[in-house]
């Protein structure tokens, strides 16, 4: 996973498991569990599950991924980095 200095995430190189799990997340709206490689199960609340379709959906589309709070806050400056460092990828 290629990731900037800034949080920045771009997709993988081979999409094929990010194709896998688009689809499965197309076929399964509702939230499901998160499974712990020790076999513990958690439920993904409602909330984080459609921040992970959101991701899957911009990663499959190539785009970069970045996920911030809302209250951070970014000077002009910041912002411009952040936006180039998050461009297309060469």
């Amino acid at each position: 996973m290629a990731r900037a200095d800034n949080g920045v995430v771009f997709p993988p190189d081979d999409l094929e498991g990010l194709l896998d799990l688009a689809r499965f997340m197309e076929q399964h709206t509702e939230p499901g569990m998160l499974l712990g490689p020790d076999g513990e199960r958690i439920p993904l609340p409602v909330e984080v599950y459609g921040v992970l379709v959101n991701v899957v959906q911009a990663m499959r589309e190539g785009k970069a991924i970045s996920v911030l709070p809302q209250t951070q806050r970014l000077t002009t400056q910041e912002a411009a980095d952040f936006l180039e460092s998050a461009g297309p990828r060469s």
